[in-house]
């Protein structure tokens, strides 16, 4: 996929999927029944795309059982944190992107960067750093997962688990 360090491979996700999928002789409409709230088509179109929205490739993840760090470039160099098992029938868990702004915003500040620098260090456009500041829902998984590696923290640190009402952010953080 891409070269920047941090990219997501969602190729390399969707390939652990349907082998662990194939492993555990499940069909995909039985994959998207265990996980409660992805369609079959959510999963064509990021095999399409070779990109998805970063609450979207959350539950491949976790059903995989790997961190989301092992499917970025470079992710020998930062292992990264399981997101927690919530329980049967209990998955949701969403990144936090007010956070993930806020602490892009303060580590620009303490280094004294411009937005366009930041941007730059992360490896992504202007516009990304303009839409996480606006957005409530979410960005794609590669900009999320760049900014988290920027900010040397794992994506898990920036996880909170939905409870089904209100804003995920209003859920228990991990």
């Amino acid at each position: 996929m891409g070269q920047v360090r941090g990219d997501f491979d969602v190729f390399a996700l969707l390939l652990a999927v349907d082998e662990q999928r194939t492993a555990r002789d499940a069909s995909w409409a039985q994959l998207t029944r265990e996980i409660a709230w992805m369609s079959q088509a959510t999963i064509a179109r990021m095999r399409e795309g070779g990109t998805a929205r970063c609450h979207h490739v959350l539950p491949l993840i976790q059903w995989v059982g790997r961190t989301p760090e092992s499917f970025t470039v470079g992710a020998e160099d930062f292992e990264g944190e399981l997101l927690p098992d919530p329980g049967a029938g209990r998955w949701r868990w969403y990144w936090n992107i007010p956070e993930l702004a806020a602490a892009l915003d303060s580590q620009r500040m303490e280094r004294e960067l411009t937005w366009p620098q930041v941007a730059a260090e992360i490896g992504s456009g202007p516009n990304e750093i303009k839409q996480l500041q606006r957005t409530r829902y979410g960005t794609t998984i590669s900009f999320a997962m760049r900014a988290a590696r920027w900010l040397e923290r794992p994506a898990a640190s920036f996880m909170w688990e939905h409870d089904g009402r209100g804003l995920p952010w209003s859920g228990r953080r991990v």
